[in-house]
């Protein structure tokens, strides 16, 4: 297997740690009720069940199990992780959904500019033990109005590139769960 470098700027793992999907009582456990206040419990996360049947990785609970105006993501950020993942839905149901992956870096200089650029984050070097897709994450933010993330998010799901000059990608890896941690790198 290849091994790729996660950046993890809220969680601690040991060596050998596997990255597995959320879901039921542990999801519930997460929730943050203000977030749900609309909706029962039950029928939420049972819409939610639907939406992702194997469960959600951290960055899905990150976006999915908030309050958008009340916590630490802001709502751009989430209105864009909602419109990239409409754009999977809609017309690319073979992806893997973002709500569902582990991110990582295919070397440990990417890994470093990621942490410094996004806020400090321990790297580790991942194995993961499924499929990974290797997308342009530079997509999620080089829109100059909202509108043009949509255009964004299909070229960020079809691998293509944006036309404008000098323009340059920034692979990200979007790895389905389960993925292995090997060790602790910085």
């Amino acid at each position: 297997m290849r091994t790729y470098m996660h950046v993890s700027r809220n969680q601690i793992y040991n060596s050998g740690y596997i990255l597995e999907y959320q879901k039921g009582a542990e999801l519930r456990s997460q929730s943050n009720v203000s977030a749900i206040e609309n909706f029962t419990s039950s029928i939420f996360f049972e819409h939610l069940t639907k939406m992702a049947r194997e469960g959600l990785s951290c960055h899905g609970t990150s976006f999915l199990l908030i309050n958008p105006n009340a916590e630490s993501v802001s709502f751009a950020s989430w209105a864009l992780e909602m419109s990239f993942e409409y754009e999977r839905v809609c017309n690319f149901k073979n992806m893997p959904s973002r709500f569902q992956s582990a991110f990582a870096w295919r070397d440990l200089e990417s890994a470093r500019q990621f942490s410094k650029q996004y806020g400090d984050g321990a790297i580790y070097a991942v194995e993961p033990l499924s499929d990974v897709t290797i997308l342009d994450m530079n997509l999620l933010s080089c829109y100059k109005y909202f509108g043009s993330a949509a255009l964004n998010a299909n070229a960020y799901w079809s691998g293509k590139q944006p036309l404008d000059e000098g323009y340059k990608p920034t692979y990200e890896v979007l790895m389905k769960l389960p993925v292995k941690i090997v060790n602790k790198l910085f």
